[in-house]
């Protein structure tokens, strides 16, 4: 059996971002895309070939005293699969990292949303997402 391999690694390269309420992270600073399923633009990962796949994401986050935590999602097909959070009531930077391993069939979609709106989220390569295909059957 063919194995198509797919691989992905993105960041955010220089500036800091400030989050909407359940804005799709964009990881534009492409590194690897193999198989082009990652999309710089959207911030969207559309499945080119069916497979299990592992997908991790780690996000530097900026928060204040009244700011004192935020939560991103690991998303499939829109569908809540993991959440991270970050607290803290000094405001510090913090940062938050998970990883997920998904059965995907070509067409579904992953993506790494902020919950909360107007939290700065860090550049400088300190955010990142990636991804690989493991093997091309699941069950």
């Amino acid at each position: 059996m063919h194995h198509s391999p797919v691989a992905i690694f993105a960041t955010i390269a220089s500036d800091s971002t400030t989050s909407s309420s359940f804005q799709t992270i964009v990881f534009y600073n492409i590194v690897t895309n193999v198989g082009g399923g990652y999309n710089p633009r959207t911030g969207v990962f559309l499945t080119p070939t069916n497979g299990l796949y592992m997908f991790s994401t780690s996000v530097m986050v900026k928060l204040s005293t009244p700011t004192t935590n935020t939560r991103f999602k690991i998303r499939k097909n829109g569908s809540h699969v993991a959440s991270l959070m970050a607290s803290d009531i000094e405001g510090n930077w913090e940062t938050v990292s998970g990883t997920v391993i998904l059965p995907l069939l070509v067409g579904d979609t992953v993506k790494v949303t902020c919950v909360e709106s107007r939290r700065f989220i860090s550049g400088g390569h300190f955010t990142f997402f990636s991804g690989t295909k493991l093997s091309s059957v699941h069950k």
